[in-house]
């Protein structure tokens, strides 16, 4: 989409059972609901990643990170602020 800027966001995840699903909660007004987006897990090892589409005005991004494993444990980071 033209006029838009994109920004790669990645994590180490581990836990000692298996990693079933890592989602990246993200919103750009504190007073905005967070949207979601499932993570990709890169080549089966601990690192995911995935690339977020900003708004093509400057402006601030807030997020977090969730990550649930096979036994439905949901284990989440704290919020993360950029300016962009």
């Amino acid at each position: 989409m033209e006029g838009m800027n994109t920004i790669s966001i990645s994590a180490n995840i581990s836990d000692n059972n298996e990693v079933v699903s890592v989602m990246l909660y993200y919103r750009f007004d504190l007073n905005d609901e967070y949207e979601n987006i499932t993570m990709e897990n890169i080549n089966g090892t601990d690192e995911y990643s995935i690339d977020l589409d900003l708004p093509s005005k400057s402006g601030t991004l807030y997020f977090k990170i969730q990550a649930t494993d096979d036994e439905g444990i949901i284990t989440e980071s704290i919020e993360h602020v950029i300016n962009y």
